[in-house]
């Protein structure tokens, strides 16, 4: 049982080496946080709805990692990515 959990231990970790995580800026300064996951082609995955950041999705990259490398967005607002200013102004 040791066994098992040592390897699953040294498993985990070198899946949480395979993530890389970011910051890139919109024109309008805005800080948006993105994740990428696996290697291969480049695959996108956006998070639907009004307020979600992309956690929930974490079943589908998991899945895809190992054949594309999924780039994740926390939208504008979301997740870790910050308004820099919040109004009604478009």
């Amino acid at each position: 049982m040791k066994n098992i959990f040592l390897l699953l231990s040294i498993l985990l970790s070198i899946n949480s080496f395979s993530q890389t995580e970011y910051f890139i800026t919109s024109p309008d300064q805005t800080k948006l946080h993105v994740r990428e996951f696996g290697s291969g082609e480049p695959l996108i995955l956006l998070a639907g709805g009004p307020g979600l950041n992309a956690d929930y999705l974490e079943a589908i990259w998991e899945n895809l990692s190992s054949d594309y490398r999924c780039i994740v967005l926390d939208q504008r607002g979301t997740g870790k990515s910050i308004l820099p200013k919040v109004d009604s102004v478009s």
